[in-house]
């Protein structure tokens, strides 16, 4: 076994194994990666005679630091699928291929930091930590349609997310379309972000080119919903899927129809259109408290993964986090 960085022309050949790869999503395939970092990033892969057996993605290559990257869930490393080897087989070989990929990035690469969100389908990270590797676990929250039914799902829901979403239902004007008007959504989003305190850390450019990219493949969707009265946008939802999965991406709501409930219902609509689509919905997860609890009150599947970081300065990162706790007080 080998490994190398693939060149351009072999890019097809990658995103049919991530496709095939248990952890693979869109996310990891070469034409996102491609919009998200501007074309800054290479594809490590580990293969033997022709055929992959591990990759990952890196965004940032030509600064040699791997970091996250805008409205990307995880990346990380992605294996074959193993399906019908031996569970403890499976495991040796993750070790084996996650030992030589970090050995080529160390030393053949000279990558001077890593720091990525790995797929929540990646759980066996053992291998990384005896490479020096540390790890955050943050959460998402997964519906796996093969496993639920829809209808009784609702029926576990708290009175007061049922009321929510029976309000809208029943409210006649409402009315949800498909939309690309990317202006429009946009400032939608934007005024969420603003609500929040918070300035929109990617431009409408970047929106543009996803959905342009994503559009001719058939894996985006962006639904508006407003009311037929005054045709007044109140909230917004991106979801980005494939067969595997579909992935909450981005949403917001105007502020003046905030208490309406129609972001609430939005996200419950994604989550019935693509129940016949796609195998399970991911909620995409988040770390404010407000957003948490809506996400949990549809019932989703508490999922952990995992944030794993390494740089050749510990020293220089404990440093920086230092600072940053002293800027905040």
């Amino acid at each position: 076994m080998k490994v190398r960085l693939l060149s351009e022309n072999e890019y097809d050949k990658w995103n049919d194994f991530v496709e095939k790869s248990p952890q693979g999503f869109l996310f990891s395939k070469s034409y996102w990666l491609e919009v998200i970092t501007k074309n800054d990033f290479k594809i490590c892969v580990l293969e033997n005679e022709n055929e992959i057996f591990a990759g990952m993605p890196l965004p940032g290559y030509s600064k040699k630091c791997i970091d996250n990257i805008l409205l990307t869930q995880s990346l990380g490393i992605l294996f074959r699928n193993m399906k019908g080897i031996k569970r403890q087989k499976i495991l040796t070989n993750e070790k084996e291929y996650t030992k030589q990929i970090i050995e080529f990035l160390k030393n053949k690469s000279n990558i001077k930091k890593i720091n990525l969100n790995f797929s929540p389908y990646y759980t066996y990270w053992s291998p990384l930590y005896w490479e020096g590797f540390k790890q955050t676990t943050r959460y998402t929250y997964f519906i796996d349609y093969e496993k639920i039914n829809l209808k009784e799902e609702f029926s576990k829901f708290s009175k007061g997310h049922k009321w929510t979403l029976n309000k809208v239902e029943k409210n006649k004007n409402i009315i949800i379309e498909e939309t690309d008007d990317l202006d429009n959504v946009y400032s939608i989003l934007k005024m969420t972000y603003e609500r929040q305190h918070k300035k929109i850390g990617y431009s409408l450019e970047i929106l543009k080119n996803i959905y342009g990219t994503l559009k001719k493949r058939n894996e985006i969707k962006i639904f508006k919903i407003y009311d037929k009265t005054d045709n007044h946008i109140q909230a917004v939802t991106i979801f980005v899927y494939d067969k595997k999965e579909v992935y909450y991406c981005l949403g917001g709501s105007d502020d003046k129809y905030r208490k309406e409930g129609t972001h609430t219902y939005l996200i419950w609509y994604g989550i019935n259109y693509f129940s016949k689509i796609s195998k399970r919905f991911n909620f995409g997860g988040s770390m404010i408290e407000e957003v948490d609890k809506n996400f949990r009150n549809f019932g989703g599947e508490l999922t952990p993964y995992f944030n794993i970081y390494w740089t050749k300065s510990w020293s220089f990162y404990y440093l920086k986090e230092i600072i940053k706790l002293v800027l905040k007080k």
